[in-house]
């Protein structure tokens, strides 16, 4: 037999005529089994009927166990929080009767169940992935995720929460009393609109004042990863600095090499329990912060173009997600502007009124 009992595991080899081709030890005889049955297809250049016999449940289960050999770490433990989402009817389906059909009705239930567009993409490529090794090992002739949409019914891209000028320096107020290291740090991503994964990779060098003080935007460094990556937009850009936002960068700067870190700390934990974050921060988060410079940017007139270029947005579609949050404060400033210019009622009551207590 080509699968013997191991101790208390099922042990699996497979030849390839008279010579050994490898072996493999897993917890049950079933999962054994169709490890050896899916080698021996790929060993012989043909489908094994009897592969697509088996549960996508077990198959699955079998591609995230040999994933982590595979992908980064940080790559198969997201596809495993992923793969969570498959319904126990699509587990325990055979493979070779997944249809395209089935595998829309998961993205649907998705969709209804409210999570967001993008995590539902994320969640097809996982799937994807898994069904083009199904073809690959010859389980399956073809994906059937393959021309499959994701629902119009998807829940929009995440809402945006940014703070108002006002609750941003009554919050930094706070801030400065608990943490005032921490709370710069929050400053500065409520001027700049970087990612936590971008803040946390500026280097000292990254830092320039010529021709205007800005930050070079090059990397990005998730937490738990050991090497930067590309920053999500998948290029460089150049983040002008206001005054405020200089300062700090200057004084975090000051003496270091261009190579050592601009942030004085990188851990989002830390700063979040230093600054009580749960009980002080009105329900954002830290991604609120970059929400929070982008609609600040638009409210003061910045051109949506340059908005655009300076958030690293791929598309200036997702630049206009933040048009209703400045309608609100830019709205309020242009009424002002007509009421005053007009010499009507709000914007000069006040004022008026002052007149009249003078010359009283």
């Amino acid at each position: 037999m080509s699968v013997n009992k191991h101790g208390n595991r099922w042990r699996a080899i497979v030849k390839a005529g008279r010579q050994y081709a490898g072996s493999k030890v897993f917890d049950t005889r079933r999962e054994a089994e169709t490890w050896e049955r899916r080698q021996k297809a790929l060993l012989s250049g043909s489908p094994d009927p009897r592969a697509g016999q088996q549960r996508i449940g077990v198959l699955l289960d079998l591609w995230a166990a040999d994933r982590p050999a595979r992908v980064a770490v940080t790559t198969a433990r997201a596809e495993t929080a992923l793969l969570k989402w498959v319904s126990p009817a699509l587990r325990a389906v055979k493979a070779n009767a997944v249809s395209a059909a089935l595998i829309e009705a998961e993205f649907t239930r998705l969709a209804q169940a409210g999570k967001a567009r993008a995590s539902i993409a994320r969640f097809r490529n996982v799937l994807g992935s898994f069904f083009s090794s199904l073809v690959r090992d010859g389980v399956i002739p073809v994906s059937p995720v393959r021309g499959v949409r994701i629902p119009t019914a998807a829940r929009a891209t995440e809402e945006v929460r940014p703070y108002s000028e006002a609750e941003l320096m009554a919050r930094l107020t706070i801030w400065r009393a608990l943490s005032p290291i921490d709370a710069d740090t929050v400053a500065f991503l409520g001027m700049t609109a970087l990612r936590w994964s971008e803040a946390r990779a500026l280097r000292a060098g990254d830092l320039v004042e010529v021709p205007t003080p800005a930050i070079r935007v090059e990397r990005a460094q998730p937490e738990g990863t050991a090497e930067p990556k590309t920053p999500k937009s998948g290029k460089a850009r150049r983040v002008p600095l206001e005054d405020a936002a200089l300062d700090i960068a200057r004084k975090w700067a000051a003496g270091k090499a261009p190579s050592d870190r601009l942030l004085p700390r990188v851990h989002a934990g830390g700063l979040r329990l230093r600054l009580d974050w749960g009980n002080t921060s009105q329900g954002r988060t830290l991604h609120d912060l970059r929400h929070t410079a982008i609609t600040h940017w638009l409210i003061a007139g910045v051109d949506v173009q340059s908005v655009r270029q300076w958030a690293g947005h791929s598309d200036l579609s997702i630049t206009s997600r933040y048009a209703h949050w400045v309608g609100g404060d830019a709205d309020a400033a242009a009424l002002d502007r007509l009421n005053r210019a007009r010499g009507a009622h709000r914007g000069h009551t006040e004022e008026r009124k002052e007149e009249s207590r003078d010359a009283q």
